[in-house]
């Protein structure tokens, strides 16, 4: 199965600001480096609901499914990286 990219680019583009500040660093920075099954994990976290995609994000010490925790990380750390 072919994830289409320029469509999980266009998924980044959230109705919150601030997931745009941390979704599109990362998506720039990482998408060509992602293998399919990875970019499953991506489009099935941009599915989340707003609110939930930025809980999942910004709060730690939280549980990660397992299957996401891996780009939820380096989303994470790649916001940290374009804050500085």
């Amino acid at each position: 199965m072919s994830i289409n990219k320029g469509l999980l680019k266009w998924r980044c583009k959230r109705g919150m600001r601030e997931l745009d500040y941390i979704l599109r660093p990362y998506f720039d920075s990482h998408i060509d480096e992602l293998d399919d099954a990875s970019l499953q994990n991506l489009k099935e976290i941009l599915d989340l609901p707003d609110p939930d995609l930025h809980y999942l994000l910004v709060t730690e010490n939280i549980q990660i499914p397992e299957q996401f925790e891996k780009i939820i990380l380096d989303i994470r750390a790649q916001a940290g990286k374009s804050l500085k």
